[in-house]
């Protein structure tokens, strides 16, 4: 993984990707891998959080304030999520440039 690493930060391609490849990634306007936004949304920060406080939880009452939790912020990284494109079409690109 380290040597992986490495590679992308020097921007080295060991492995070749054939015509076909090259040719739907050029074709297609997005080519972001959706599990990709897993991680950075749960990622091991979040799931040892929830089962520190889901162990914690005791009563029922506190359990569904968890998972409460869990839900909400669900809503708002789906709203920050499908609102991004609206709000950087109306920003524009000078918006974040110093």
């Amino acid at each position: 993984m380290l040597l992986v690493g490495l590679d992308m930060m020097r921007a080295l391609r060991l492995t070749q990707e054939g015509p076909d490849e090259v040719a739907e990634g050029t074709a297609k306007e997005d080519i972001a891998i959706t599990p990709l936004a897993i991680p950075m949304l749960a990622g091991p920060a979040a799931l040892s959080t929830v089962t520190m406080l889901m162990h914690q939880a005791d009563t029922w009452p506190k359990t569904c304030l968890v998972l409460g939790v869990i839900v909400f912020t669900g809503a708002v990284s789906y709203a920050t999520l499908l609102l991004a494109e609206p709000l950087n079409r109306w920003l524009g690109n000078t918006a974040f440039t110093s």
